[in-house]
């Protein structure tokens, strides 16, 4: 096993051995890291559900930054700036 020390940091020597097949490593340095990495690995953001992209992203601010530099604010929406 390529990983083995770092498995057995976390799991016992048997525990390595009867679930061998199932291991999974994540060469990751911080836990955003191994976000980005997991949905890259996934196929990208367009793979996660809508309940997912909800719970995880902050659209309050990610709308406030587009209204600031590339969207103006209409009675009835938003026009991309020109």
């Amino acid at each position: 096993i390529e990983h083995l020390k770092d498995f057995l940091e976390i799991y016992s020597i048997d525990d390595v051995i009867n679930n061998k097949d199932d291991l999974d490593f994540v060469e990751a340095e911080n836990d955003e890291d191994l976000a980005q990495e997991l949905i890259e690995q996934m196929g990208g953001l367009e793979v996660l559900s809508v309940e997912t992209l909800q719970r995880y992203f902050n659209f309050g601010a990610y709308g406030r930054d587009l209204a600031i530099g590339d969207y103006s604010k209409t009675s009835h929406g938003y026009i991309r700036d020109i």
